[in-house]
Parts: structure tokens; C-alpha cells; sequence
């Protein structure tokens, strides 16, 4: 279910130039190295919408769900774009963007809380389960297709 929708311009700069400018108070240094730059011909609008399930998902299930309303996920890049700060307790997970390091996958969240803000990589895999996380209480940015 889509709880909101953003505006933002999504524009040809670098991974930590967006950390900066989004004024998160903490970042994972690894992921200005593990995020590559994307290609960015032309500043452009676009919408963000955050969806949130009812229930435990995980992020294949989650992707799914936003294929079928006609969304993509979004990417690290886009997600970075959002201004948390402003939008109270929120985490947000950047589907679009899976990263493998050391045999293990990886995805970007953005965990907002009190004017504090923080950017990481969090591991998408449950060792415990053998399988890929269930989450909870997160929202999944998302694009138009």
C-alpha cells in the first residue's frame, strides 16, 4: 500500500555529495565506495512513493507487490535524493540498488528519527532462516515504470 508520495529532483551528483546535502547525521563510509555513481544525463523530477505492507515481506515479495501497482524499486541514488529529516520516524529501503560484498547481499536504508538520520547498508539475507529478510515496520521507495 503507497502511505505517500514525494517530489524530488534527481540530478548528476555524487553519492556522498547526496549524504551531505541531505544532512544525515550518520553514514556508513563503505557506501560512498560500494555505490557507483548512476547515469545522469539531465536533472529531472521525479515521484517517490514509500510503500508500507501489513505484514512481514521480504524485499522479492516487496518488489512483486510494487510491479504489480506499476512502480520499479527505487534506487540508492533516488532514495538519497528524499529529504527524511522532515518526514519524523520513518526507515526506508532502496530495493533498486542490491549490492553483493564478500558473498553477501546488500541493501541501502535510510532511518530517520528525531531530526537524526542515518544512511547504511544493511545485510538482506536472515542466516538464522536461510532466506532473505522478512521486514517489518519499513517503507520501500519506489518509482513510476
Amino acid at each position: 500500500m503507497i502511505t505517500s508520495i514525494f517530489s524530488v529532483i534527481v540530478k548528476k551528483k555524487s553519492i556522498e555529495d547526496l549524504i551531505k546535502k541531505g544532512g544525515h547525521s550518520h553514514f556508513n563510509p563503505h557506501i560512498v565506495g560500494l555505490l557507483q555513481q548512476e547515469e545522469i544525463h539531465k536533472a529531472e523530477v521525479k515521484k517517490i512513493a514509500l510503500f508500507r505492507f501489513s505484514k512481514e515481506i521480504v524485499s522479492q515479495q516487496a518488489i512483486l507487490e510494487m510491479h504489480l501497482a506499476g512502480y520499479r524499486p527505487a534506487t540508492a541514488y533516488e532514495v538519497l535524493c528524499l529529504n527524511v529529516k522532515k518526514m519524523g520516524t520513518i526507515s526506508i529501503m532502496a530495493l533498486g540498488t542490491i549490492k553483493v560484498f564478500c558473498g553477501r547481499k546488500y541493501v541501502l536504508s535510510v532511518l530517520a528519527e528525531g531530526g537524526f538520520s542515518c544512511v547504511n547498508l544493511v545485510e538482506d539475507y536472515d542466516e538464522y532462516h536461510g532466506r532473505d529478510c522478512c521486514w517489518r515496520s519499513h517503507h520501500f521507495a519506489a518509482v513510476r515504470r
